[in-house]
């Protein structure tokens, strides 16, 4: 199972880097929207419609709507539908975990409409940060991420002892969370520093530091598709991505990192 986790990981890796450097804007558009199908599909398996041609339907309807709604979705609408889809994913995570797991999200309009609009400001996100902020600040937002990810991965496993939220996700522990903060803050220095050399020590700061901070709200994309997952009785998303599972499995974390990531750069610049 490592090795084609590992094998994976690499052409995942060797695809975004090429997308984000050397595709044009148009085949990065095409590619997103394609990310955005698959998404939508396994969404709408998560959301426990188990009919294959339903799936198929609602990802390709789904698909074609997000890609004529992102010619007219305003700055200020992205940033309403980014606190509503975000504060509604907290919500059911919290009250999944603080019921014990007897109450999480039942209604399947509202777990599609929710997963939509969350594919959606990721979408978003994601062509804007390529075209219109930059590659590099675009490749950091998502390495972030994974520095959370893999950090609260090994301090979880070397110091875990206190469950973040056993009901949702009992492999998680509050010491991986903050080692993967750490991770995160650390990477997230160095590669200001080359990306912006302009930049004050103030500012370099308080950056990482609001990076950081979108890195562990990342945590609730994790959390809100395992609340889905277990609802469906699932283990993954999908099985895609050899060793990984499913899409969704691999970007849970980034739907919810992206669309912040890029207010903070809209904001910055």
């Amino acid at each position: 199972m490592l090795i084609p986790r590992i094998f994976t990981a690499l052409i995942l890796v060797a695809i975004v880097l090429g997308g984000l450097f050397y595709a044009s804007g148009q085949t990065w558009l095409y590619g997103i929207i394609a990310l955005a199908l698959i998404a939508l599909f396994e969404s709408a398996r998560l959301s426990q419609i188990n009919h294959f041609s339903v799936q198929v339907l609602f990802a390709v309807l789904g698909s074609i709507t997000l890609y004529f709604s992102l010619q007219y979705l305003s700055v200020l609408t992205f940033v309403l539908l980014t606190i509503i889809v975000l504060s509604t994913m907290i919500f059911v995570v919290y009250r999944y975990q603080r019921t014990q797991g007897r109450i999480g999200l039942q209604s399947r309009f509202l777990m599609l409409g929710l997963n939509f609009l969350l594919v959606l400001v990721f979408t978003n996100a994601m062509l804007q940060l390529q075209g219109k902020v930059s590659a590099g600040l675009l490749l950091l937002s998502m390495a972030i991420v994974w520095a959370m990810d893999t950090g609260a991965y090994f301090s979880g496993r070397a110091f875990g002892k206190r469950k973040l939220a056993k009901f949702v996700s009992p492999g998680k522990s509050w010491e991986g969370v903050w080692g993967g903060a750490l991770s995160a803050f650390v990477l997230s220095l160095l590669s200001l520093y080359f990306l912006l050399p302009e930049i004050s020590i103030q500012s370099l700061v308080g950056l990482s530091a609001m990076l950081t901070f979108i890195a562990l709200l990342s945590v609730f994309g994790d959390l809100f598709e395992s609340v889905l997952k277990r609802q469906a009785n699932l283990k993954d998303s999908g099985k895609i991505l050899p060793g990984h599972g499913g899409i969704l499995d691999r970007i849970d974390s980034l739907l919810v990192a992206m669309p912040l990531s890029y207010l903070l750069w809209l904001w910055y610049f």
